[in-house]
């Protein structure tokens, strides 16, 4: 697995629209450099979250970073491998969602308010959390990503960031 170096594929890589395979249990120590690199690379760009598939590998993987306001921690990092949306409420938040992969390109996009979440961490640690808000709608972003969703496939409200 190439770690170093890693960057985004074009945002007309054949990948990005393609299903990613669940990954089987292999060395923590490989999901561990890689999840670091991944979250490296999520940062120096501004994001917030980071699918496998937007760096050329088609597995079932992605980092996020999410907001936290508890003493001096400012944030959460989840490595979150063949994650599953166990369940959601009914009630939709319309927000607008931009992407790496798609930097020029924003879409107010309806998402679920609450979810329930399962996936392994990097050292094969089994986790299922609820997550609600801006967690829930990074979670389901990233995972669109795992299934081959583009946020254009909400293609009803795309406008530009540049004008």
């Amino acid at each position: 697995m190439m770690i170093e170096n890693l960057s985004l594929v074009d945002k007309d890589s054949p990948i990005l629209t393609t299903k990613s395979s669940l990954i089987k249990q292999c060395s923590s120590l490989e999901l561990t450099e890689l999840s670091g690199a991944m979250l490296e690379l999520m940062r120096k760009l501004g994001g917030v979250g980071l699918a496998c598939p937007q760096i050329g590998l088609n597995i079932r993987m992605f980092v996020m970073s999410s907001p936290v306001h508890s003493g001096s921690v400012f944030h959460k990092d989840r490595i979150c491998i063949n994650p599953v949306l166990e369940s959601w409420n009914l009630q939709h938040e319309e927000r607008i969602e931009s992407c790496l992969s798609l930097p020029d390109t924003c879409v107010n996009i309806a998402r679920p308010e609450k979810i329930m979440v399962s996936y392994y961490d990097n050292k094969w640690n089994y986790h299922t959390e609820d997550l609600e808000g801006i967690n829930a709608r990074i979670f389901q972003h990233e995972l669109d990503h795992l299934d081959g969703i583009l946020i254009t496939r909400y293609n009803d409200n795309i406008f530009s960031r540049t004008g």
